[in-house]
């Protein structure tokens, strides 16, 4: 697979805090799984806490018609989106 780059539209959604909108550049080299993807964003945007932690997160693709799937969290970033 060739190197490729991209930007995911993100919203975090956490409990009791508002939603964070951003954009989120992506490197699809290497084996960059669901999960190393949400530890990423928690090195910004924290996501862990004492009662949450990254199993409590989910990334989900919008279909664009009000529909959504859930991305597992060993997954390939590649292969998924």
């Amino acid at each position: 697979m060739s190197s490729a780059n991209f930007r995911l539209r993100l919203t975090v959604r956490r409990h009791g805090v508002p939603d964070v909108r951003l954009v989120w550049p992506v490197n699809t080299d290497g084996d960059l799984t669901i999960a190393q993807l949400l530890m990423e964003i928690n090195d910004v945007i924290p996501l862990e806490s004492i009662d949450w932690g990254l199993e409590d997160y989910s990334l989900e693709l919008s279909d664009g018609l009000g529909s959504s799937f859930e991305c597992l969290h060993f997954q390939t970033v590649a292969s998924t989106l």
